[in-house]
């Protein structure tokens, strides 16, 4: 069994993505790159058996709040 992932980036340049080989008893990464582009993720998808993708949809507005206080040395507002 092959899984393909994606991580999908903001910047096409920044886009990566593997392969991995499922065996009996362990994985084999068979690629690993970064900078791809529309082709090169349509191929690994119609090649895969399961695809996983990481995409950037954003950060809710509480979370990015709640960073921005601890980045500036607030304790953590949420807990």
């Amino acid at each position: 069994m092959r899984t393909y992932g994606v991580d999908l980036a903001a910047e096409p340049g920044d886009t990566g993505h593997c392969v991995i080989r499922w065996e009996s008893k362990h994985a084999v990464v068979e690629a690993l790159s970064v900078g791809v582009g529309d082709a090169d993720i349509v191929a690994g998808v119609r090649a895969a058996d399961v695809t996983a993708i990481d995409a950037p949809f954003g950060w809710p507005d509480t979370f990015v709040r709640a960073v921005s206080q601890h980045h500036a040395g607030s304790a953590w507002p949420y807990t």
